[in-house]
């Protein structure tokens, strides 16, 4: 078991150093983690900051931060590992697909490959990322409200469609802003 003695209280960090991924775990391995962090993992292939092929449980434990080339930026899980998340965890902002030239990322917070047992109870799984980069519109682009309606309710990033008259032609919406206009006499 690793644990501290309250939440936070220890950080076990890759330092964003290239290669490093702050714990392996074997298969036929069992490991509980409870009130730490994990932290700036980055490697090429799977699980930025868990690389897990055993039975992993963590407790009270915050995985953030790490970036994976492949699958998994946070936490990878293999087919003959298991999961159990819980007690509050939180598995946020971490990403998957940060050098990976295939396009073909996925589980920027958390990926499973099948066949095995992930649970998670009362904690929190968000703002992660994985998938393609996209390439910005600009103001005057002439794909902007040129689709039409492509029955797509977001882009692929997230953002809701269409922002304007119609759909824009790519798998990136322009983002438009209306400020209200305050003038002072």
């Amino acid at each position: 078991m690793v644990t501290g003695a309250t939440r936070n209280e220890y950080y076990v960090s890759g330092d964003f150093i290239a290669g490093v991924r702050p714990f392996t775990i074997a298969g036929d391995t069992t490991v509980s983690m409870q009130n730490i962090t994990i932290g700036l993992g980055n490697v090429v292939t799977n699980g930025g900051g868990i690389h897990n092929n055993g039975d992993l449980t963590l407790s009270a434990t915050v995985l953030v931060l790490n970036a994976a080339g492949q699958e998994g930026g946070g936490l990878w899980d293999g087919a003959s590992g298991t999961v159990t998340i819980e007690g509050g965890s939180q598995v946020e902002y971490n990403s998957a697909n940060i050098a990976n030239a295939d396009n073909d990322a996925q589980g920027g917070g958390i990926h499973t490959t099948g066949g095995d047992t992930v649970t998670i109870v009362g904690s929190t799984i968000g703002s992660n990322r994985a998938g393609t980069l996209t390439h910005a519109l600009t103001a005057a682009s002439p794909a902007i409200d040129a689709a039409g309606d492509t029955s797509l309710s977001t882009d692929q990033r997230g953002i809701p469609r269409p922002q304007g008259g119609a759909d824009d032609i790519c798998a990136f919406e322009l983002l438009r802003l209306f400020l209200p206009l305050l003038l002072q006499h």
